[in-house]
């Protein structure tokens, strides 16, 4: 998604691969009936995947007509990969809504006084997976991501977690080391 008088960067269409969403959904408790906003869709990845689930998804991006900053679709969850260089205004509108929402960031989002103000008595969670998810279809990205939750009723609010070995196996990787 690009949004108008933001500055794009070459991170903000990465593709976000079944990996990274299958590490969420395996984390989280989401009723099958749960209707899901993909806010910033792209390519469509995380729509396509949640929806092979079985969960109702609504698929919007600014490409498609429909500016996440300045809408509101009904939902019960947001389940997203933003744009980095938008990524507090994309937080913001995500507390603002006040839905529960998951968002995947790299873990530097947590830096800075902005996302400092922006988290300060929001009880984020955060789901830290033990490897770097890959972007780039090289098998070696360079920055480490997380998925930002909010109201997901996560047991801690740092989470971290290993991947799970038939997760790994699925992806070629015969086994991780720690």
């Amino acid at each position: 998604m690009k949004l108008q008088n933001v500055k794009p960067t070459k991170f903000d269409n990465l593709n976000t691969q079944d990996e990274s969403i299958k590490f969420l959904m395996d984390n989280i408790k989401l009723p099958i009936k749960t209707r899901i906003w993909e806010c910033c869709n792209g390519n469509g990845n995380i729509s396509n995947y949640l929806m092979n689930l079985g969960y109702e998804v609504t698929e919007t991006d600014l490409n498609k007509g429909i500016d996440f900053l300045k809408e509101n679709i009904d939902c019960d969850c947001i389940i997203t990969n933003p744009p980095y260089s938008i990524k507090d205004k994309i937080l913001r509108r995500c507390f603002e809504l006040n839905k529960p929402f998951a968002l995947l960031l790299p873990l530097t989002t947590l830096e800075g006084n902005s996302r400092n103000e922006i988290f300060r008595n929001k009880n984020i969670q955060i789901l830290i997976p033990n490897k770097r998810f890959d972007f780039t279809g090289k098998k070696n990205c360079w920055f480490a991501t997380a998925w930002f939750c909010y109201k997901l009723n996560l047991p801690n609010q740092l989470n971290f977690i290993k991947i799970k070995q038939e997760l790994l196996n699925s992806l070629g990787e015969k086994q991780w080391q720690d």
